[in-house]
């Protein structure tokens, strides 16, 4: 691992799944047909293995980053933004 260690890699794969995150958000506002329990397997599919690659060896403690990125993932498919508490 380079100078960073784990804390560059975190930031690394957090922000692949930024990118990821993105994308989730374009489906869930160019397809509306589409079901919050459809939108939630499709991040479950798309970024949470992103996020939680390796997290057995670098998990050790909290990653608040990643839980305010699933925070705003949860609030946007309920349509519940910047109004929800974050339990």
């Amino acid at each position: 691992m380079d100078k960073g260690g784990w804390n560059s890699f975190k930031e690394r794969i957090f922000q692949k799944a930024k990118k990821k995150y993105g994308l989730v958000l374009i489906l869930h506002a160019r397809h509306t047909f589409l079901s919050t329990s459809a939108l939630t397997k499709i991040w479950q599919a798309l970024v949470r293995p992103i996020m939680e690659y390796a997290a057995e060896i670098w998990g050790e403690g909290n990653w608040e980053k990643a839980e305010i990125l699933q925070r705003e993932m949860g609030r946007n498919l309920l349509g519940h933004v910047g109004n929800s508490a974050n339990e």
